[in-house]
């Protein structure tokens, strides 16, 4: 039942960073970040970003990565 409870962000990994590719708040949370469909992060700012990075091959992680800089 927790897990319900739960924002949700999908997130895909993107030129440049991570982009967010749908939300679902919580209508029990306290506090809401605001997060815009299709908003691309920093690949390195978010724990979600550093998953993905973690899981992907060498040479696309180091390209998304790089593509920011």
């Amino acid at each position: 039942m927790l897990a319900a409870r739960r924002k949700r962000q999908p997130r895909v990994p993107g030129a440049g960073g991570i982009i967010c590719l749908d939300r679902v708040d919580s209508p029990t949370s306290i506090i809401t970040v605001r997060t815009l469909i299709g908003e691309r992060f920093p690949a390195h700012c978010t724990a979600s970003a550093k998953a993905i990075l973690a899981w992907l091959p060498e040479r696309e992680a180091y390209n998304i990565l790089f593509a920011m800089a």
